[in-house]
């Protein structure tokens, strides 16, 4: 999976429609930016049960998951 951006940080959000699901995306150069962004997309979709379903640095290059050290973040913030 490449992205159309050169953030170092993308996330993608899993959130339900009428007919499914779907996903956003957050982004950001550092991890507080990426924490910030995806802080605003949960809210954005609260109603919609939104899930943080993958995290990764480097998302055209490496690719490094860091999905569970973002779950930890968030859930150590609440």
């Amino acid at each position: 999976m490449n992205v159309p951006f050169d953030y170092t940080y993308h996330a993608e959000i899993q959130y339900e429609t009428e007919l499914g699901f779907t996903y956003c995306n957050a982004n950001g150069n550092t991890i507080d930016e990426l924490l910030r962004d995806i802080d605003h997309r949960l809210d954005q979709y609260k109603h919609r049960l939104p899930e943080l379903s993958l995290a990764l640095k480097d998302p055209n290059g490496d690719k490094i998951d860091i999905t569970n050290d973002v779950l930890k973040r968030i859930r150590k913030k609440s």
